[in-house]
Parts: C-alpha cells; sequence; structure tokens
C-alpha cells in the first residue's frame, strides 16, 4: 500500500515538472516571437524609410524641372500607398502648419513644410506622374508641383465656366489619364486606383455635380475615398466634394476663389486645384507659395527703391518719364505686407494680393513702354 502511496506521488510530482516545463517553453517561445516580430516591425519600419527616400528623390528632381512632366517607373513600389498632407493651424495660416509625405500605416514621413505639392491624398500605383509648372504673380514667385499616376482617372465634363481652360487641358493632359466626356453615362472607371470629376458648368443649370446631388451609377460602388469631384464655378472660383454613398457631399462652405492675375489659359493655380485632394490641402499648399511671394517682393521692393534713385533728379541717369512712372506707392512692398496678412491669417485674407499684383503688372508694363529699366 505504501508503495502505491509513493508511485502516485511520483506522478504528481512528474505532471507538476511537466507543467512547470511546458510554462518555462511557452515564455521562451514567446520572447522569441516578440523578438522576432519586434525584428520584423524594425525592418518594415527601415524598408519604409528607404521608400520615402526615393519618394523625396523623385520629388527633388521634379522640383528642379521647370515645366517637365516626368513618368517615374514605380512598378516595384506598388505594393506602397504614398500619402500626401498639408494642414494649417487653426488660423487657416501658416505659423503651425503641418505638411509632408510618406508611407501609409507607417512613421516613415518626410515634412515640407515650404514646398507646395499639389497631389491626392493618397497614390498606390506603378507610373507616378510629376508636372511642375511656374507660379508668376506677376513676375515669377516659384515652380509648382504637381503629382498625380497613370491610374487616377480625371474626367473632365462640360465647357460654360471655363472654356480656354478645358481646351489648354484637352492639349496638355494628352499624355495624362484624361477623358472628356459630354455627361455622367459616358464615366467608366475601369481598373483605375480612384476617380476625380472636372465640372466646368457649376452654378449652371446644366451642372452635374452638386451638393447632395447624384453619383454617377458606374461609381456607385466604389469606395467613397475614390472618388471626389471639383467644380469650377461660372462666376469664378471652386467647389471640392467627395463621395458619400450615393451622393456627392461639397466640402468647403464657402466658395474657395482661385487668386491670380494669370491671363495665360494655363493658369497654375487652376491646374492645381484640379490635382489636388481637397479645398484644406488647396488653400495649405497655396498659403505656402504666399510665403514665398512675402519673401520674394520684399526682394524687388529693394529693387524698386534702387529705380527710385537712378532715375532721381541730379543723378547722372535722369529720366522724368521714368520717374514719373516710378513715383507711386510701392507696390512691392504693398504685396509683401498683404502677404504677411494673408500667411498668418488664412486663405480669406488673400484676396487683396490680386489687386497689388495687377498694380505690379501695370508699372512694369509702363517701364517697358517708356523704355526704362524693367523691375522683373
Amino acid at each position: 500500500m505504501s508503495y502505491l502511496k509513493n508511485n502516485k506521488k511520483g506522478q504528481y510530482t512528474l505532471t507538476f515538472n511537466w507543467i512547470y516545463v511546458l510554462i518555462a517553453g511557452a515564455v521562451i517561445l514567446l520572447f522569441f516571437i516578440g523578438i522576432a516580430v519586434k525584428q520584423k516591425s524594425i525592418s518594415e519600419d527601415n524598408l519604409s524609410y528607404d521608400v520615402t527616400r526615393i519618394l523625396e528623390s523623385i520629388i527633388t528632381a521634379a522640383t528642379a524641372s521647370e515645366q517637365t512632366k516626368n513618368f517615374v517607373d514605380t512598378s516595384s513600389l506598388t505594393d506602397y500607398t504614398f500619402t500626401f498632407t498639408c494642414e494649417l493651424d487653426d488660423y487657416g495660416g501658416f505659423k503651425d502648419i503641418f505638411s509632408g509625405y510618406g508611407v501609409e500605416d507607417t512613421s516613415a514621413t518626410e515634412e515640407t513644410i515650404i514646398e507646395p505639392i499639389f497631389a491626392p491624398a493618397k497614390i498606390q500605383t506603378a507610373e507616378m506622374i510629376t508636372w511642375s509648372l511656374p507660379y508668376k504673380f506677376p513676375f515669377k514667385v516659384m515652380d509648382v508641383l504637381m503629382i498625380t499616376s497613370s491610374n487616377t482617372k480625371y474626367f473632365v465634363i462640360g465647357d460654360s465656366s471655363e472654356q480656354a481652360l478645358k481646351e489648354e487641358l484637352l492639349n496638355s493632359t494628352i499624355d495624362l489619364n484624361f477623358e472628356f466626356i459630354d455627361s455622367f453615362d459616358d464615366i467608366d472607371p475601369g481598373d483605375n486606383y480612384q476617380v476625380r470629376i472636372v465640372d466646368f458648368d457649376s452654378g449652371l443649370s446644366g451642372s452635374q455635380v452638386t451638393d447632395n446631388g447624384a453619383i454617377p451609377e458606374s461609381l456607385e460602388s466604389l469606395d467613397d475615398s475614390k472618388v471626389s469631384a471639383i467644380s469650377f464655378m461660372s462666376t469664378g472660383g471652386i467647389n471640392y466634394y467627395q463621395k458619400e454613398g450615393n451622393h456627392f457631399e461639397k466640402l468647403n462652405n464657402e466658395v474657395i476663389p482661385i487668386i491670380s492675375n494669370s491671363p495665360d489659359e494655363r493658369d497654375v493655380t487652376k491646374y492645381a486645384a484640379i490635382f489636388t485632394h481637397n479645398d484644406e490641402t488647396y488653400k495649405c499648399n497655396m498659403i505656402k507659395m504666399f510665403e514665398r511671394l512675402e519673401i520674394i517682393s520684399e526682394v524687388y521692393s529693394g529693387k524698386y527703391q534702387e529705380l527710385l534713385e537712378y532715375y532721381s533728379e541730379g543723378s547722372e541717369t535722369y529720366d522724368s518719364e521714368c520717374l514719373t512712372a516710378l513715383q507711386t506707392n510701392d507696390p512691392f512692398n504693398g504685396i509683401h505686407l498683404a502677404a504677411q496678412v494673408c500667411t498668418s491669417s488664412g486663405y480669406s485674407q488673400c484676396i487683396s494680393l490680386i489687386n497689388y499684383a495687377s498694380e505690379i503688372e501695370q508699372l512694369n508694363d509702363l517701364l517697358d513702354l517708356e523704355l526704362c529699366v524693367t523691375i522683373y
């Protein structure tokens, strides 16, 4: 009987030993699994940073190429979704701006505090397209970069509000994924990553993109984030829309004015609006351009003062007609101060820039007419 008891006790001890072994083994296994997961996470993060650096090199090269389209093979990066962000501060100004690009769902991002990049919120593609155009107001302020992809589809409809711009688009976007249509019935999204409708009939009875307006039937099955629209008002300005179920939802409360004095159909502010994700990213990137305008206009204001001295009475280069043309309030200083207000207070405070830009253009044209030294 004693033997049976001792045997039973040994079984209990053996059982408990195995439990301890299993627990210890599980702890060790979890430890190594944790290390493996951590290493995998680190490797993925490192790879994401490498991908972001590749994107940085693409953007840097594109920015340096004025008035150039670049078609970049990104077929090896199709597993990654690139993101583009630009958010203004609480006052709609430049003081606490957050702007950058990177790889979705990772910490791999690159800030772009100064450089404006007009792009969709997300791009996942085998071919990225960059397009650089100069922004003149009226003198050249900077080169502006727009980014899209070969699988982002643009459907252009209507022509009443921006006939000249539509014709220019027709010529300049032949090599891009643009299609010019007569009605929503012509829309076929195909296998594109995302779709944008560009409406040139907004504000007119024929407009097909309206707040709470119906989504084209062919786009109803697409994810809401993949369908957006921009409308150009017949009275000037733009509105942005996003798919919300089976209808469009307008994103901006008030019409966004186009701040430009360019008579050229290839107005970069309008082109940029077409490629930009929404109203906030558009205004945010425009504020960056006005920040640059603030700096450049101060330089031109200095040149204006130099010309005043150059043509002043008593100087060897005195010229009464040139001096008369220059003897106005310095419009470069005016636009400089207006840009300061604009960048600190928000996009709605930037409208006055247009008047100063017109004054500068008239002054420069007059100097040219009088055979004087021009300012730009």
